[in-house]
This record gives structure tokens, sequence and C-alpha cells, in this order.
């Protein structure tokens, strides 16, 4: 057996420490006070902000990626000729392809391979359509080009009969020198 003095000296912290979780837990009984509970529920009142999957245009009016480019809609139709195979030139081509494709992409992710994410036509039902998922092999919607390869800001466009295209798919910002 121990002497008693040893024996205090194991007590007594163990007294200390159950004495210490017992206040802890009858602190935690106490129901919290109106004003916390007021508090705690004006967070839960509060709904997220539904945020838009592509930004791109409120970067373009900030300023914060460039410069918004204005054009009449006529200049709109010839480039969605040019994007549909219409004869023109290359370089052409590829400014039209690359803004049809800019209006309608909606990001790209790397699942497994480089995947292009597409609008859809607004549903019905109230809720936001999920994203087109375009891989390498599918055909680029409203157009004759099929998809090659990915990379994280061009794609590659081929069509039979057509050499393949690198389309850039986001804007290049022009070099400033500074003076």
């Amino acid at each position: 057996m121990l002497p008693i003095d040893r024996l205090k000296s194991l007590v007594v912290p163990l007294l200390v420490l159950v004495g210490v979780n017992l206040v802890a837990v009858a602190w935690r009984a106490i129901p919290p006070q109106n004003e916390l509970v007021a508090q705690d529920a004006s967070w839960e009142a509060l709904e997220p902000l539904a945020a838009g999957a592509d930004v791109r245009h409120q970067l373009l009016q900030g300023g914060q990626w460039g410069q918004p480019v204005e054009k009449p809609a006529d200049q709109d139709a010839a480039a969605d000729a040019e994007s549909k195979g219409a004869a023109g030139s290359s370089e052409a081509a590829v400014q039209a392809l690359s803004k049809h494709i800019q209006r309608q992409l909606q990001g790209i992710i790397r699942r497994g391979g480089w995947v292009l994410l597409f609008a859809q036509p607004t549903e019905t039902d109230g809720n936001p359509p999920l994203p087109l998922e375009l891989r390498s092999g599918d055909v680029l919607p409203d157009t004759p080009w099929q998809i090659g390869q990915i990379w994280a800001d061009r794609v590659q466009l081929v069509q039979q009969g057509h050499d393949p295209l690198i389309v850039p798919l986001y804007p290049v910002a022009e070099s400033v020198t500074e003076p």
C-alpha cells in the first residue's frame, strides 16, 4: 500500500481534473442567452449568393482583364458564318471560332484529361442546367469542327478536308512597354 503522502499527490490532481470537467459539462448544459441565439439565427437566415460560373464578362467590365470589344450584329453573324465552315482565311476562321467558343465556354477542367465545359440552353424547370462536358473527339456545338487536343488555354479543332486549327480560348493581353 502507498503511503498517504503519495496517495494525496495522485488523488488531488485527479479530483481537480474531474471537477473541471464537471464544471464544463454544467456550463454547456445552461441554455444560451437570447442575444446569442439571435446572432446564431441571423447567420442561419443568410442565403448564399448565387455565383455564376462565367466571370469573364464581369472582369472585362471591371477593367481587370482587358477592354470589352463592342461589335455590331452584322459582324457577329459574319463570324458565325465563318465558324460554320464558310470560306475565308485560316486566321479569320480561328478568330471566329475563338469568339464562338468564348461565348459558350464556362470553364476548362482536368478530369483524367482536359475537358471543356460549355453552356447549355436554360431548362424550364427552374434549375440551372449542368454544363455540357466536351472531350477530345467530340463535335463542337453548332459547328462542323471536331475537338482534337485540349490544352489549358487553347484547343485543336479538326475537320475532314481541312488543316487542323489551334484556337486560343482566352484573349491574349497586349504587352505594354513602359517609358
